[in-house]
């Protein structure tokens, strides 16, 4: 004969669900009143584990609604800058472009002692290139 085998899930990894179980637990445990198991105080406080479930949905959906004002501020951040979806480093009226003309103008200015645009925060690299040419055939 199998082994019988009981499993509870708690999904504590799916907060809405989560939450929704505890509060399920609490508004039975009412609907039963006194004759609930849960009314033993030497069990657990009932009155206390509803007021933690009410205030972290309450915190939730606070966090929920600070995320959505997150995020709008985050794309207006990211129009500015010029890296919002569909922008490029062609559109002349971000920050991206801008920064790109800087680049070149310092980079003229400066192009014998590339070095010197560390001074405005650019971090700059020099390096060797290997020369053209099809691989296996010697130039002569």
């Amino acid at each position: 004969m199998a082994k019988r085998t009981i499993r509870i899930p708690l999904f504590p990894n799916k907060i809405d669900k989560f939450i929704e179980l505890m509060k399920s637990v609490v508004a039975e445990h009412e609907n039963q009143g006194a004759s609930s198991p849960l009314s033993d105080p030497s069990f657990m406080d009932m009155a206390d584990f509803k007021a933690k479930v009410l205030q972290a949905e309450t915190l939730r959906r606070e966090s929920i609604e600070a995320r959505a004002t997150a995020e709008a501020k985050m794309h207006e951040a990211k129009q500015l800058l010029g890296i919002g979806v569909g922008q490029t480093i062609d559109s002349d009226t971000h920050l991206y472009h801008h920064l790109n003309r800087i680049k070149g103008l310092l980079l003229a200015k400066f192009a014998y002692v590339p070095k010197e645009l560390c001074l405005f925060g650019f971090e700059v690299i020099i390096g060797t290139a290997k020369g053209v040419g099809r691989p296996g055939k010697k130039k002569e």
